[in-house]
């Protein structure tokens, strides 16, 4: 279907585009509100700057697409294809993109608030700077997913996989990760202040100068972490795996090590609890 066709359907009343074959079609600019696309293939189309708001995008193929700045708030993407698309600096608050796949995708400067994005699969995205307040990304595969600056206060990352991510500088606070996979993670400078990382795998991650105060890491592996200048302020690490964890420098004032596991540990000028 060419531009013009489409156009004038959608001017004179025409929503459903179920299916349709719109590969490589360029509607940059162009209000598309509550459009019906459920299963359109718009492979190598050019959105830039769309309105899409409403509009069902579930089960669309949107490899390659480029909807930089695009506004898709409240759309339907469940299981959609985005996979090497460009959505930098998209609105995309409220949208439902649970199961999606996103591999390699740059949501840079993007706004996930609220979005649900639930099994989806994250692997190698950029999501430098990206908000994701309150989004909800559990059991989402965040492999070696780039979250640098991100805002991900009060996010859900339950079970999620977070394997080699790169979370330097991240805002993380209240954010639950329970039971995720962080192993080998970077998040130096992250704010991870009262978030919840009970069962976590941090082992051998990177946690430079990290905010950890009021956190809740019980039963948490941060065996060979590195927690330098770290600030773990009444932190709880009841039960917890530190053992050859470096955590010189590291603040550990008032902190739950009930149980904790420090063998091997670097405690090189670590500030300790009263009782140690």
């Amino acid at each position: 279907m060419e531009v013009d066709e489409f156009l004038e359907r959608y001017a004179a009343g025409e929503r459903d585009f179920r299916e349709r074959n719109l590969v490589g079609i360029d509607l940059s600019g162009q209000t598309m509100e509550g459009v019906d696309l459920r299963r359109a293939v718009l492979m190598h189309g050019k959105l830039d700057r769309a309105n899409l708001a409403g509009a069902n995008l579930r089960e669309a193929n949107l490899q390659h697409a480029s909807l930089d700045r695009a506004v898709l708030t409240d759309v339907n993407l469940i299981g959609a294809s985005l996979s090497s698309a460009s959505l930098r600096g998209a609105q995309l608050v409220g949208a439902g993109m649970r199961a999606a796949n996103l591999n390699k995708a740059n949501l840079e400067h993007a706004d996930l608030s609220r979005t649900n994005l639930s099994e989806a699969l994250i692997g190698q995205v950029k999501l430098g700077r990206a908000t994701l307040k309150n989004a909800n990304l559990n059991r989402a595969r965040l492999v070696r997913t780039d979250l640098s600056w991100a805002n991900l206060e009060s996010a859900v990352l339950t079970g999620s996989l977070l394997n080699r991510a790169r979370l330097d500088d991240a805002n993380l606070t209240s954010a639950i990760l329970n039971g995720a996979n962080l192993e080998d993670a970077h998040l130096n400078r992250a704010n991870l202040s009262h978030a919840k990382l009970v069962g976590a795998n941090l082992q051998c991650a990177s946690l430079v100068g990290a905010d950890i105060r009021n956190a809740l890491i019980g039963w948490t592996s941060l065996r060979g972490a590195n927690l330098t200048k770290a600030s773990l302020y009444r932190a709880d690490l009841g039960w917890a795996n530190l053992s050859d964890a470096n955590l010189t420098e590291a603040i550990l004032i008032s902190a739950n090590l009930y149980q904790a596991n420090l063998i091997n540990a670097n405690l090189t000028s670590t500030m300790m609890p009263d009782l140690y």
